[in-house]
C-alpha cells in the first residue's frame, strides 16, 4: 500500500508541475479573466492541496500557488464552498499491513 501511495503521489505531482508550466505568464488558464475551467480545475484539485501538496511544494510552484489562492479566493468559490484551507505540511499515510494467507 506504501508503494501505491507513493507513486500516485510522484504522478499527482508531475501532473501539477505540467499545470505550473501552462499558467507561466498568466494569472488564469484561459484568456484574461476566470473561466469555468479555473473553478472546475481548481476545485477538483481541493483535497490534494488540502493534504498532499504542502506549502513547500506550492512555493516551488510559483504559478500553481498563486492561481490555486486566486481561485479559492472567488467570492462564488467561497459562497458554496466556503474556505478552503491549504495544507502547510503533507499528511502521511497510514497504511495497513496486507494480511498474508493462512496456512491450513
Amino acid at each position: 500500500m506504501q508503494g501505491a501511495w507513493n507513486e500516485a503521489s510522484k504522478n499527482l505531482k508531475a501532473h501539477i508541475k505540467m499545470l505550473n508550466t501552462a499558467l507561466e505568464g498568466k494569472q488564469w488558464l484561459v484568456g484574461n479573466t476566470v473561466t469555468l475551467a479555473d473553478v472546475i480545475v481548481s476545485l477538483s484539485l481541493a483535497t490534494s492541496f488540502q493534504t498532499t501538496l504542502d506549502g513547500g511544494f506550492r512555493k516551488a510552484m510559483k504559478n500553481v500557488g498563486t492561481w490555486v489562492e486566486a481561485c479559492y479566493a472567488l467570492g462564488a468559490v467561497t459562497s458554496v464552498c466556503g474556505n478552503i484551507k491549504l495544507c502547510a505540511k503533507a499528511l502521511k499515510p497510514t497504511c495497513i499491513a496486507e494480511k498474508k494467507p493462512e496456512k491450513k
